[in-house]
């Protein structure tokens, strides 16, 4: 896996701009792009093929943009967030295909680890109790 480009689907600008920054000094991610609706998102899936998708399990449409992404040529690992990570999250989550569910305030710190394993190749992990990787 070469360098990594990240779709980050969010309508909070505060939220985007905080995430954006944190990510922004890892070496390994190359583009961070942004998307705050439903018709961005799949614009940004088409031209871009994004390694990642990080989505609040909360956003509109989030179904439609994880369907539009598994027909993306790369197969983008989708990481769905939240405020909260209960049962039912991480549940409703796994049944959305996502690929991995964290809670928000974890977010950078899961994006990170994601990225170092995926490139050593490694699918299955946990990263402490906040972190659930669902398939």
């Amino acid at each position: 896996m070469e360098n990594i480009t990240l779709l980050i689907v969010e309508e909070d600008t505060e939220f985007l701009a905080s995430v954006s920054e944190s990510l922004d000094p890892n070496p390994e991610v190359e583009k961070i792009l942004h998307a705050d609706s439903q018709e961005s998102a799949e614009s940004q899936i088409a031209c871009h093929n994004p390694d990642f998708i990080i989505m609040d399990l909360g956003f509109p449409e989030l179904e439609k943009i994880l369907s539009e992404s598994r027909c993306s040529s790369n197969s983008p690992f989708i990481l769905l967030t939240s405020y909260y990570d209960n049962e039912d999250y991480i549940r409703l989550a796994r049944e959305m295909g996502a690929n991995a569910f964290c809670r928000r305030d974890k977010l950078s710190e899961a994006v990170a680890q994601l990225i170092r394993y995926k490139k050593k190749g490694i699918n299955s992990f946990i990263l402490g109790n906040k972190f659930y990787l669902l398939n």
